[in-house]
């Protein structure tokens, strides 16, 4: 989740910081908190 935050709070230049935010948003989306996503940023992140 820190990991998470500290992406939210920069650019994404680098293809690792990418890769690291969609996996993170994979986890969120399919995982128990996915009921605290909706209508967040994080829900309309992982449509995208």
């Amino acid at each position: 989740m820190r990991k998470l935050e500290e992406l939210l709070g920069r650019s994404f230049d680098n293809a690792d910081d990418v890769l690291a935010m969609r996996l993170a948003l994979v986890f969120l989306t399919e995982s128990p908190f996915e009921e605290f996503l909706v209508g967040s940023p994080f829900s309309r992140l992982a449509d995208s």
